[in-house]
């Protein structure tokens, strides 16, 4: 399934989300560059940053994301960031990653646009979590086939370095990667 068949009605799912939690991850200064990979609507991140840059592969997402007020929408994928290197202070990545076709080239190219003092914040779905494996694992599979959620170990294999994991939710975890 596309994220362009459910961009209408994504943010009635995703607006309870709290960003604050997020923002003290990124510690984003004032004139700092926030990039969101996979960002959609930019439900989550257009409020930690007005001046957001979201890169998404769906139409109907970025098109959603104009209309919350979105500014710089642009469509791409996370495997080949339409981006700059060395253009961004911080990435930010929620429940996202788990759907992109190559998730280990992905970082690298977070890591490739990230400015030398960086910080990437990822937000993943723990499949180590009951109801993730149930539920959530379920609902991914029958609309978004290609979903593979990582524990906290696949995760650091596929990054390919020290990461710095933190609990987020009662179904997800947080994984920091500074560079």
């Amino acid at each position: 399934m596309s994220f362009d068949r459910i961009a209408k009605i994504y943010d009635k799912f995703m607006k309870w989300r709290d960003p604050e939690p997020l923002a003290r991850y990124l510690r984003l200064k004032k004139n700092q560059k926030l990039l969101d990979v996979g960002g959609g609507t930019g439900v989550l991140s257009h409020r930690i940053s007005p001046d957001v840059i979201i890169v998404d592969e769906s139409i109907g997402m970025l098109k959603r994301a104009m209309s919350n007020g979105v500014k710089y929408p642009v469509r791409g994928l996370a495997e080949y960031l339409p981006i700059k290197s060395g253009s961004m202070d911080r990435v930010l990545c929620t429940d996202a990653l788990h759907h992109f076709s190559d998730p280990e080239t992905a970082i690298k190219e977070m890591k490739r646009v990230l400015r030398d003092d960086g910080i990437i914040v990822l937000e993943e779905l723990d499949p180590e979590r009951l109801f993730v494996r149930i539920v959530v694992g379920l609902v991914e599979r029958l609309f978004f086939s290609n979903s593979t959620l990582f524990s906290r170990d696949e995760l650091q294999k596929i990054a390919g370095e020290d990461i710095e994991f933190h609990p987020y939710t009662r179904v997800s975890y947080i994984a920091l990667l500074k560079k």
